[in-house]
């Protein structure tokens, strides 16, 4: 197995520009397209992809969770609490980001 070049961890997949990065190093760009280092049974693909949905399902019950903590903390109006809104506003985005490229993938089935 490759090793990440970032921090040298063990990795289960390489990018088409010859980088490796783990996914807590993770500088490849999106254009970098990962390549499997190993083949999967049609079974094992159905695995990966069942848990694919599922993890939309809670990374979309996360963001709905951060925005409800948002609107919590900034009804507050106080200074700390506007700082909190925004860290979880921040953490929101993130996550709908990440579940709008899943669900392109998924509807992509």
């Amino acid at each position: 197995m490759p090793k990440c070049v970032s921090c040298g961890k063990t990795v289960s997949f390489a990018v088409a520009s010859g980088l490796v990065d783990c996914l807590c190093c993770a500088t490849a760009t999106e254009s970098e397209v990962p390549e499997p280092l190993y083949d999967l049974s049609a079974a094992e693909a159905g695995k990966l992809w069942a848990t694919l949905v599922e993890a939309a399902s809670v990374i979309k019950d996360c963001a709905a969770t951060l925005r409800q903590y948002e609107s919590y903390h900034r009804a507050k109006n106080t200074s700390e609490s506007t700082v909190k809104a925004n860290v979880n506003a921040s953490l929101a985005v993130r996550l709908e980001a990440t579940l709008a490229r899943c669900n392109k993938e998924l509807e992509g089935e």
